[in-house]
């Protein structure tokens, strides 16, 4: 779980993200592990959540497709928001 308050929670984030594709690149891993390793949840679907969610899906298509080509597609994000709204 990361927060994003703080620059230093960007920070963190960006390093948990490279950590997540690495070890889903992992040869030993099965695909079950690779798919959860891929999967990013963002809770709050406020204007932080949401530009978040659009960033990431920015991340994705670009930088993690030019470095990671054939995980990207298995990478998932999933935008959750808390009330009934």
């Amino acid at each position: 779980c990361l927060f994003l308050k703080q620059i230093s929670d960007a920070d963190s984030l960006r390093k948990a993200l490279g950590n997540a594709f690495e070890r889903a690149s992992l040869p030993t891993l099965s695909a079950d592990e690779r798919r959860r390793a891929l999967s990013f949840c963002v809770v709050g679907a406020g204007p932080t959540g949401v530009e978040f969610c659009g960033e990431l899906r920015d991340f994705l298509a670009a930088d993690a497709a030019r470095y990671y080509p054939d995980l990207v597609g298995e990478a998932r994000v999933t935008l959750l928001e808390a009330t009934d709204q």
